[in-house]
């Protein structure tokens, strides 16, 4: 199960702007995982997977057929996601309740990926991609934070890279 998570990661980091259908498709297959996770904890990991690949669908087919509801929902959970994981990886005390500081990352991605989308596609996926890797590795507080931060900027580099030669072409 770590491997197929690994492998979405970096699929995540390296392509998740041009595998958009991926993308949506990977989020709701860790979020189904996660899910599995959290209310079947006892059961077999083909129950995690089975929960993962049902999310996963739902989200694929709700990309296809509402792409800007897909975008708009993306946005959102993946802002939600990043703000719940920089609230708990770097133990930020904040001032008010914890669900409010996530609505506020949930707008803000929103926000973002209809904005810039392009770009935020490629910083959100190259986010998700490393805290997926991050998240299963034992390391003290700051090596995880720069191990995050390298392969962020590794991803984003990467696709930012891909991006610019595409628009050259045009």
């Amino acid at each position: 199960m770590i491997m197929i998570k690994m492998i979405l990661s970096l699929l995540f980091m390296f392509l998740g702007r041009q595998l958009f259908w991926l993308f949506v498709g990977g989020i709701g297959f860790v979020y189904g995982m996660e899910i599995a996770v959290k209310f079947f904890p006892q059961q077999a990991d083909w129950v995690t997977i089975v929960g993962g690949l049902i999310l996963g669908l739902v989200g694929l087919l709700v990309a296809i057929f509402l792409q800007r509801v897909a975008v708009a929902v993306i946005g959102f959970l993946a802002g939600m996601f990043i703000a719940f994981h920089l609230s708990t990886t770097l133990n930020l005390s904040i001032n008010f309740p914890l669900w409010l500081f996530l609505i506020s990352g949930g707008i803000i991605g929103l926000i973002l990926i209809f904005i810039l989308f392009d770009w935020t596609l490629i910083i959100v996926s190259s986010m998700l991609g490393a805290f997926f890797i991050v998240q299963n590795i034992n390391l003290n507080e700051q090596v995880l934070i720069l191990i995050f931060t390298i392969l962020m900027a590794a991803g984003v580099a990467v696709q930012g890279s891909m991006l610019l030669q595409q628009q050259k072409k045009k």
